[in-house]
């Protein structure tokens, strides 16, 4: 799996954009992973035509991880997340300016 990377700060340049659509994206690819491992055979169920190994139990944990990254995106949540985030990352400077941040947001005067 690879590493999320880190959501930029409010205020940062338009290329931090496309970053954000990337991470809503894996978000949602980690999320449906975690859906599709309700889909995993319980260890009583009968084996099927391959016997129950580590062998088999690690390839569907990569066709579940497969079918995730491939579906991401095509379901709505990391567009949803998407336009939270940035709804959030555009309120935070102007309520930073006028001082509506909730208190432990606030930075200390100095």
């Amino acid at each position: 799996m690879t590493p999320i990377p880190t959501i930029p700060p409010a205020g940062a340049p338009a290329a931090s954009d496309a970053k954000l659509k990337q991470v809503a994206k894996q978000f949602e690819a980690i999320f449906l992973q975690e859906l599709f491992k309700g889909l995993e055979k319980p260890p009583d169920a009968d084996p099927g035509l391959f016997e129950d190994s580590q062998a088999s139990r690690t390839f569907d944990q990569m066709h579940h991880e497969a079918l995730a990254n491939e579906a991401a995106g095509g379901m709505g949540i990391a567009d949803l997340l998407y336009r939270s985030m940035l709804g959030k990352s555009a309120q935070r400077p102007a309520a930073a300016a006028s001082g509506q941040l909730p208190t432990a947001e606030r930075q200390a005067p100095e």
